[in-house]
């Protein structure tokens, strides 16, 4: 077979996704009581100092938000398999304790890149995704329920259209990223009725051979055994 007959062009892949859940940004235990049940664990660092709790009368549990200026911070490497010439997609679980309503609430996210010799001192990410998080509105009843799992729009990493790395997310030297995820609006008072953060999806196109990656983007599921495409209208 001659060199360069098989392209990643030729194959026709799926968006690969890897989920990061709430308990992989907390940093250490913040409660402890030996009497009345399980320990809180701390995000710590992050501004805020938003904590791993437990949701009432439940056996799981989430990132608590009880403030809009609370933010949570994480380091995520950039698996080798990423195509760095097609976006990179985020997407936000959730969900609140209030009920009897519709909660609605708008996260943003910035991300910081990461490669060797860069500082790792405590400075906030300030690159915006190009397409922020949408909002998004509780899936649940509005009869009074209250810890409906809900799921939001995809944001994106966009390709740069200048500089050394035009037409890539980012530079092949790149390790990490530096992701920081903030509530930033919610139609409902959050300090009694807490918003809780249960993880997030990241999704990219692979590129599984050598070369210069593929020449389409990934096709996109709605869910890991849907095998769906999303329509071309959808902007994600």
């Amino acid at each position: 077979m001659r060199y360069g007959e098989v392209r990643d062009c030729n194959i026709d892949y799926l968006m690969e996704k890897v989920y990061i859940p709430a308990f992989d940004v907390v940093k250490n235990v913040g409660t402890q009581s030996v009497t009345t049940g399980p320990a809180t664990l701390s995000v710590g660092w992050s501004a805020g100092s938003p904590s791993y709790t437990q949701f009432p009368d439940s056996r799981v549990g989430g990132i608590r938000i009880a403030a809009t200026s609370t933010q949570i911070d994480h380091l995520w490497r950039v698996p080798s398999s990423v195509d760095k010439n097609h976006p990179i997609y985020f997407r936000h679980h959730w969900t609140a304790q209030i009920g009897g309503s519709t909660p609605t609430v708008s996260f943003n996210q910035w991300y910081a890149t990461l490669s060797s010799a860069s500082s790792l001192s405590a400075v906030s990410p300030t690159s915006a995704l190009e397409t922020q998080i949408p909002a998004s509105t509780n899936s649940g009843d509005t009869d009074g329920t209250a810890f409906s799992y809900n799921l939001t729009g995809r944001g994106k990493i966009a390709p740069l259209a200048t500089g050394l790395s035009a037409f890539q997310t980012m530079q092949d030297s790149v390790q990490m990223l530096h992701i920081t995820i903030q509530a930033v609006s919610t139609n409902w008072t959050i300090v009694p009725m807490p918003l809780w953060w249960l993880g997030m999806d990241i999704e990219w196109t692979p590129r599984h051979t050598y070369g210069d990656g593929s020449r389409r983007e990934a096709r996109k599921t709605e869910s890991n055994l849907g095998f769906q495409e999303v329509g071309a209208s959808n902007d994600y």
